[in-house]
């Protein structure tokens, strides 16, 4: 891990010149405009990631289990805030809590009711926060957060370089790959994990021979 992590890293700069200069040689700016080829990436990560997680969570224990969904909630919190939800024709019904005041009433309720989850499961705080930086989660998690941190200054106008949005726009793009890679990693891990096949009392298996 500690060796090939410097190699992916250098290769994600490498790979983010490289589309930075296309686009900007190219003049192709509608990849990164509304509703754009880079949102559309993003809304793509962000809705898989959450899927696995929570798919992941069905398959784990319960300290994992508790961390699991609070990504998969972490990742669909997101995608509401990208995804223009107007735009897919849901049910009014639907859409009237997935957009603007009915989103934020949603959102809020479903993090209060994971809280009070994670409040009744007998796992500490410390120990869910140890086992991310053990698995090495925390990595993806501080690096996705510092990259987001870093597109709201574009956004918000304190980082004024030419075409602030395409780098906006590819910040908010590793950055949900850094918590779409986890997810997948997760869903690979609970596949391979072995099954433990149920032990056979001795009246089961008198009963298995005599049949």
């Amino acid at each position: 891990m500690l060796n090939t992590a410097p190699r992916a890293v250098s290769a994600a700069i490498v790979i983010n010149l490289v589309v930075i200069a296309s686009v900007i040689a190219s003049g192709q700016h509608g990849v990164h405009a509304e509703n754009g080829l880079f949102e559309n990436i993003q809304a793509v990560y962000l809705i898989s990631a959450a899927l696995l997680y929570a798919a992941s969570s069905l398959g784990n224990r319960l300290t994992e289990r508790v961390e699991l969904v609070g990504l998969a909630l972490l990742c669909f919190s997101f995608s509401l805030r990208e995804i223009d939800i107007e735009l897919i024709g849901l049910p009014q019904f639907i859409e009237h809590f997935l957009t603007g005041d009915g989103r934020t009433a949603t959102l809020l309720v479903l993090w209060s009711c994971y809280i009070a989850f994670l409040l009744r499961q007998p796992v500490e705080l410390s120990v869910l926060i140890k086992r991310q930086f053990d698995t090495g989660l925390s990595r993806y998690l501080l690096m996705s957060a510092g990259l987001l941190l870093t597109g709201a200054l574009f956004d918000r106008g304190l980082i004024t370089p030419y075409h602030p949005r395409l780098f906006e726009e590819l910040l908010e793009v590793n950055a949900y790959l850094l918590l779409f890679i986890p997810a997948a990693k997760s869903i690979i891990a609970m596949v391979r994990k072995p099954r433990v096949e149920p032990i056979e009392t001795p009246e089961q298996a008198r009963v298995t021979v005599a049949d």
